[in-house]
């Protein structure tokens, strides 16, 4: 039997945005070079998770063969991060626990890679043309920079008189619609 006025509605859509920032350092000290990697990922207003991988090799011994010192690896959720609708500004402030894996004995036993967690405090400037990234997703590429605080509170991103840009074509800022 059925009744005038009692279908069961329609069920609204859901759309689900996510925003997204990455960014790459590759620095390089003699004959130690340390790349850095952040990632942080947030879905509608909910708490960003952040990603963050630290490998270190040199060539001290054999100019033509780099050896792995270290890794620092860790996850977290929490902080803030904040990516403008034009996806040409974003921010992200996170502190994550990260862990040392060594390659070379006492490589994680210097306080600086030890840390137990990583502060990151970046924020992201893109100035190009919106490109497609994957499935309902957009982003611009630019760089970013700020600090990525490690043990004893050492600003990995340091320079004399500044901090060290991202690279251009690993950086970016997106957003997702689904």
């Amino acid at each position: 039997m059925s009744f005038a006025g009692s279908a069961a509605p329609a069920s609204a859509a859901t759309t689900t945005v996510q925003s997204a920032v990455d960014a790459y350092w590759a620095i390089t000290d003699g004959c130690v070079e340390t790349t850095a990697y952040v990632n942080s990922t947030q879905t509608g207003s909910g708490p960003p998770t952040t990603f963050f991988n630290l490998n270190q090799s040199q060539n001290c011994e054999d100019p033509n063969s780099f050896r792995p010192v270290l890794t620092l690896t860790g996850q977290g959720t929490g902080g803030q991060l904040e990516v403008n609708p034009g996806l040409t500004k974003a921010r992200l402030t996170a502190t994550i626990p990260v862990t040392c894996s060594a390659y070379e004995i006492g490589a994680c036993d210097q306080k600086l890679y030890n840390p137990g967690s990583v502060s990151l405090n970046l924020s992201w400037t893109s100035t190009g043309k919106t490109v497609p990234y994957g499935e309902g997703c957009k982003a611009r590429y630019g760089t970013a920079t700020g600090s990525i605080l490690l043990g004893g509170g050492v600003n990995l991103l340091a320079t004399d008189g500044g901090t060290l840009l991202a690279d251009r074509t690993e950086t970016n800022i997106r957003r997702c619609v689904s």
